[in-house]
């Protein structure tokens, strides 16, 4: 990312919020204190144009910053001019801060960075001025803010010193400060015991003081320890090893602590329980009495004051459901919902298929008699039947894990043996659901683990001891050696060995591959580092010590054999002992996967030594090796039982004849990575081979920089996970698992045959891997879609086999690779078909890089695929079924039009429902229904959710967890009191009527209360909520004019009424502006540039509008854009707001640099370019040419910084070109009233020709300015 420099001044507050940033972001950086008096070069050249601090530099690359303080250099009524506009800003400030703690709402944020430095620094320039400006009584939100600002843990230790800080001393802290004056660390030059124990001060003081508001680690009152702080969190594994702060905060406050209110009958309070267990998260269970509700329960749940409730510190979730998305969402170990959006739909909808359907008609079967009960059991099997199609071939609805369905369904398996022991007949009987039995089976005994193990074998130790390490219970199964068990050779039945891991009914075999599979299922305490280079040596040494620590031979031999073993056994511990030499463990500063491995060694070889009657492990010949066993054997749980990787250049060293080399460098290939590769003389090995291999001395060695990674199998597991494009290993644990047990297995009993497939094919078989399998297109001499394909292919010169079809009578082949659109074109690439043309084309693209077929620029690409959309299916893509009546339909449309996707509406007949609704919904046969990609997603409120994860544009739900299950709590409220209620209005008469009123009515109070204080829903704008609310406003008019009473009153519901006026409204664009204004325009051309229809308002500035003055009050000045009724103001902000609320066709680049010097260039228009037009207007004389001078130097930088460029943005417009492209607008005229030339072809040929292709483009000539007019 390059290193980070920051040129700044002592006395420049600037300089401060930099500073604050960066360590509010934990980026390291170099200071560099600049005498604004006696400016370096390195300031001139880095920032040439306001030779200003602060300077930030990042790499080579700087970016400026500048400000100016007035109040505080003048004098007389200067001053009193200054400090009178110091008040009036502070004015507006106190306005906007009234009734929050930070500007950036609850935390820190960037506007309270930027003025951060007011209550800092005001006291200071109060003292000195002689005069007050931050007075309390005045300022009393900017004054609490202050305190609030000054008291967070990273602003504080960033603070230039202040005499004016106050100082509590405590004992303990002087006593550490005395002990630790003049040294670095407790423990002398480096970090020992004592360290270890005071660690947690620097880390946890400032979150603490955060917390509790008052200061007890002052920098100036314990500058040794203030300073320790710094260097102890700097150290490597210690900074490495910190928990986050934000969690920690958590912590302190009380936000973590999980509890959950449940009642014993309860099949919704299983699955929290459940889903809590899955992640792993601790929680005190409360138990309900729902005869006499406790008030906890009616606190937390006062709507419906029903179990469960989650409460996650103070905040409380409920409805199951809900509560289960919540836990998801906050605990991201092991998800319980799919990753694809599509599947997380299916799984929302058959969730709430169990809830309506199986839940419901299961409680009629308790609650009812004869016939009534003989319908309901007929319904809940019908029920089981529909979950018994889904699950058919699966071992969980979630696919080979548990989901999120089956905590939603697992109470079926847990609850039915006792209803059907209490009613006397059977549910759930195997043979007529047996998809249903064995999930059961499977999902009651899920996540046991067992260990197949013998009490001699150093291999099952190192498993159990992982186990311990990661605080997994565990079944501890002893095998007789002499006589296998059933269940070990039907679970090892290749090798018949110990260990076996079982997790649930998963078998894992080989120590090593058993120890991964714990890491990668269980994430606390990692066993393997993070660095791939280092989980690469881990692997390797974990080899060696399987490989040549053998100490079987040393047992089983006599002699010269035995002499010989125990000498080899000797020389690899001397390797380990050279590799272990100052650290306490092979892991570093904790146990390690390594140390798991090599554990036997300490607990072994004493045995060994005693029967065996000589000294193996001796403390002289092995001090690292003897002290790191002592350290091993007594970790507590062992003891009980008995960074990122720098990029570099690639070499491969390999030797022609190697199978063991082409593996590494097909997985290069396959991975597209260029390496160079260098031919070793096996019989003559070379210097390099043997610097870099000096353990082995064999091939393959891979060389990423100067880091050397050997043996094949460890060679490519970190090509896997240094390089992440087109992955190696599977996702899923266990298939990991499996893939290296089978590479071993080849490793161990089929590389023999190698040689031989070597001798046959020779050089082919390298040159051919690049292909990876034949190719073959299915396609029919009609289609256009087959076309595109071939030429693709042709494209990138790759031969394939062109299959005709008969699509009147299409082929088994095609039927088998197309099966569910059964049409062409299909490319099978080896064994794997391809469809739908456009999705061929992209994987074409990225399989085989050369001649590329999209551009590489994101917007480019994006482009071309919209295009290609366009072409293929002219908005066919998105259809939704729906019906004119239904509110449930119009929630669906809102949310696309917010999403700014097309669809195609059909609308349904209801009383005569077409085939393409009976098959989309088989299940409730209704509306709305969205088809995306022929793929049906039914139930609005899964649909609303559909869209919200797959187009993530504008989103709907918010991204705060515990946010997202409020709203879903809200929009199941509206669906099942409000929407429900309105029916029975329509549907009833009379006292029934009545009733229904009433019950609405009272729905809507319950959403008034919390609606209070929001202008929407989901808060500043349109959210999730108001899409599935919007129907109120929308159909209620109707109501009361059918109905002939008022439902909607603005007097009863003012909020409410607010809300709908404002949503019926929302997304409508007015600009508002004045013909003369340069700012204005740039908006428009924004706004044109992005597509945006608007409304355009002209001001009268000499007689402004009330309009104007409400929407700018405090500039008083266009333009504004106002987008449904928020008004924003600044023609920079504005064009910020349009680029970041309507993403095609961006304004800003993409990279954070780019963006950074587009950002100063337009400061540096508005600042150094559009001031000096006034004044050359409205100047004569010496003055007026003072003016030009200033405003043709200004030109000349924009000159400089456009050379060779199209436009400012490259080779489209961008964000500067919209800002300055009043340039070539106004300059003619004001050269045609002034009488002179300005933009001069000759002088400023670059402007020049940019100013026309500005000119001439579509959407900036239908706004232009007429000199006539002026």
């Amino acid at each position: 990312m390059g290193e980070v420099k920051l040129l700044g001044a002592f006395p420049s507050p600037y300089t401060h919020r930099v500073e604050w940033a960066l360590v509010h972001k934990g980026i390291k950086y170099e200071y560099i204190n600049e005498d604004i008096k006696n400016k370096s070069p390195l300031l001139l050249k880095c920032n040439p144009v306001h030779k200003k601090v602060p300077v930030f530099l990042h790499g080579e690359k700087p970016i400026c910053f500048s400000g100016i303080i007035t109040a505080f250099r003048s004098e007389g009524k200067e001053q009193e001019k200054a400090v009178e506009e110091s008040l009036e800003a502070l004015k507006i400030l106190e306005e906007e801060l009234k009734g929050k703690k930070f500007f950036g709402g609850e935390s820190v944020g960037f506007v309270d960075l930027v003025v951060g430095w007011i209550p800092h620094w005001m006291p200071v320039f109060e003292k000195v001025g002689g005069f007050k400006i931050l007075d309390a009584d005045a300022f009393p939100s900017l004054h609490a803010w202050g305190d609030r600002f000054c008291n967070v843990s990273f602003i504080k230790g960033k603070l230039p010193p202040s005499d004016k800080l106050l100082v509590n001393f405590t004992n303990a802290l002087k006593i550490l400060e005395e002990e630790l004056e003049g040294k670095e660390f407790f423990g002398g030059e480096s970090v020992g015991f004592v360290d270890l124990v005071v660690g947690w001060i620097p880390h946890w003081l400032p979150l603490l003081e955060e917390v509790f508001g008052f200061k007890i680690l002052d920098t100036n009152t314990f500058p040794s320890l203030h300073a320790w702080g710094d260097r102890f969190l700097s150290v490597p594994f210690i900074k490495g090893k910190l928990p986050p702060s934000d969690k920690l905060l958590v912590i302190i406050t009380n936000m973590g602590e999980v509890k959950v209110l449940g009642a014993f009958l309860s099949p919704f309070v299983y699955r929290v329980q459940w889903a809590l267990l899955r992640k792993g998260i601790k929680y005190e269970y409360i138990e309900e009495d729902l005869k006499n509700k406790s008030p906890l329960l009616l606190k937390c749940n006062p709507v419906h004051k029903k179990v469960p409730v989650l409460l996650h510190g103070e905040k409380p979730i409920t409805e199951s459901l809900i509560i289960l998305e919540y836990i998801d969402e906050m605990w991201k170990e092991n998800p319980l919902l799919p990753q694809d959006p599509l599947e997380r739909a299916k799984a929302r909808f058959w969730a709430k298929f169990v809830d309506d359907k199986c839940i419901v008609s299961m409680l009629l079967v308790f609650r009812s008699e004869g016939k009534e009960q003989e319908k309901a059991v007929e319904e809940f099997l019908e029920a089981l039947k529909t979950l018994e199609e889904e699950l058919k071939g699966k071992d969980f609805f979630g696919g080979e894990s548990v989901g999120f369905l089956d905590l939603v369904a697992g109470w079926i398996p847990h609850w039915l043996p006792v209803t059907e022991e209490v009613w006397g007949f059977k549910l759930l009987d195997a043979n007529t659901f047996p998809s249903l039995h064995a999930w059961g089976d499977r999902f009651l005994n899920m996540g046991e683990v067992k260990v197949l193990g013998a009490f001699l074998s150093p291999f099952v130790y190192k498993v159990q001891w992982a186990l311990l390490r990661k605080g997994i219970k565990y079944e501890y199964i002893e095998e007789d050696l002499k006589n296998k068990s059933p269940l070990l050779l039907k679970c090892n039945p290749v090798h018949k060995k110990v260990p076996v891991l079982l997790h649930g009914e998963k078998p894992i075999t080989e120590s090593r591959i058993i120890l991964e599979y714990i890491d990668e299922t269980w994430k606390e305490n990692p066993l393997l580092p993070q660095d791939p280079l280092e989980r690469a040596k881990a692997r390797f040494w974990a080899k060696f010590v399987d490989d040549k620590c053998s100490v079987l031979l040393v047992f089983r031999s006599e002699g010269k054999e035995q002499e010989k073993a125990v000498e080899e056994l000797l020389e690899a511990l001397k390797t380990l002992e050279e590799e272990l030499k100052g650290k306490d463990f092979f892991g570093g500063e904790s146990v390690g996967f390594l140390d798991l491995v090599a554990g036997w060694i300490p607990h072994w070889l004493p045995v060994m030594e005693e029967v065996c009657g000589f000294k193996l492990l001796d403390a002289n010949t092995f001090p690292s090796l003897h002290a790191w066993g002592d350290r091993f054997l007594n970790v507590p749980y062992i003891k009980e039982n008995e960074e990122e990787q720098e990029m570099g250049e690639v070499k491969v060293l390999g030797a022609f004849l190697s199978p063991f080399v082409y593996r590494v460098q097909w997985a290069l290939l396959r991975k597209c990575i260029k390496y160079e590769y260098i031919e070793e003389d096996l019989k003559n090995k070379s210097p390099l081979l043997l610097k870099y291999n000096p353990v082995h001395k064999k091939v393959p060695v891979l060389l990423h920089g100067e880091k050397p990674i050997t043996e094949s199998l460890i060679i490519l597991e970190y090509i896997d996970e240094t390089w992440k494009e087109n992955p190696l290993l599977p996702q899923d644990p266990l298939e990991r698992a499996k893939a290296r047990f089978w590479a071993k297995f080849v490793e161990d009993k089929c590389i023999v045959c190698i040689p031989l497939v070597l001798r046959s094919e020779g050089k082919e078989t390298r040159e051919g891997c690049g292909r990876m399998g034949e190719v073959k297109v299915l396609g029919a001499f009609l289609s256009p879609f087959v076309y595109k394909v071939q030429w693709a292919l042709l494209r990138k010169g790759i031969k394939y086999e062109y299959i005709e079809e008969d699509l009147k009578n299409k082929s088994p082949l095609l039927l088998k690779c197309n099966p569910v659109h059964k049409k062409v074109p299909v490319l099978l690439h080896g064994e794997k078909p391809i469809t739908e043309s456009r999705i061929i084309l992209e994987y074409i693209d990225e399989t085989w890089k050369e001649n590329p077929l999209l551009p590489q620029d994101p917007l480019e690409r994006a482009k071309a695929r919209f295009w290609a959309k366009f072409v293929d299916d002219k908005m066919g893509e998105v259809k939704v079924l729906g019906a004119f009546l239904s509110p449930f339909v119009y929630k669906v449309q809102w949310a696309l039009l917010r999403k700014g996707i097309k669809y195609e509406y059909i609308e349904e007949d209801l009383k005569n429902k077409s085939p393409l609704l009976l098959k989309c919904n088989p299940v409730h046969k209704k509306v709305p229904v969205l088809l995306h990609r022929e793929k049906p997603i039914t139930e609005s409120l899964i649909i609303l959710e559909y869209i919200d994860e797959m187009w993530k544009e504008n989103p709907l739900l918010p991204q705060d967890p515990l946010e997202r299950a409020k709203a879903r709590f809200w929009a199941k409220f509206v669906d099942d009191k409000c929407i429900v209620s309105m029916l029975l209005v329509f549907r009833s008469e009379g006292k029934e009527q009545e009733k229904a009123v009433e019950e609405f009515l009272e729905a809507l109070k319950t959403l008034e209360e919390e609606l209070k204080g929001k202008d929407f829903f989901g808060g500043e704008s349109v959210g999730f909520l108001d899409l599935v609310a919007g129907w109120i406003p929308h159909w209620l008019p109707v109501t009361e004019e059918v109905w002939g009473f008022k439902l909607l009153d603005a007097n009863t519901f003012p909020s409410l009424h607010a809300w709908g006026d404002r949503f019926l409204n929302m997304g409508e664009v007015k600009v508002l502006g004045a013909f003369l204004s340069p700012f204005v325009y740039r908006v428009q051309w924004a706004l044109l540039r992005k597509g945006i229809k608007y409304e355009y308002i002209e001001e009268d500035l000499k007689n402004k509008s009330p309009f104007l003055l409400k929407c700018n009050p405090i500039h008083k000045k266009v333009p504004v854009l106002l987008h449904g009724e928020k008004p924003i103001t600044e023609s920079l902000i504005i064009l910020e707001y349009i680029d970041e609320t309507w993403k095609e066709n961006p304004l800003l680049p993409q990279d954070p640099l780019e963006r950074a010097k587009a950002r100063f260039w337009a400061k540096f228009v508005d600042d150094k370019c559009i001031v000096c037009i006034p004044l050359v207007l409205r100047s004569e004389g010496k003055e007026q040419e003072k003016a030009v001078e200033e405003f043709l130097e200004a030109l000349k930088t924009l000159e400089e910084e456009l050379k060779g460029k199209d436009f400012f943005g490259g080779e489209s417009v961008g964000f500067l070109d919209l800002v300055a492209g009043w340039i070539p607008h106004w300059l003619p005229v004001t050269e045609e009233v002034c009488g002179f030339k300005l933009l001069d072809a000759n002088t400023f040929p670059s402007l020049h020709a940019w100013g026309e292709r500005f000119l001439n483009r579509r959407g900036t000539r239908y706004i232009y300015l007429c000199s006539s007019s002026v």
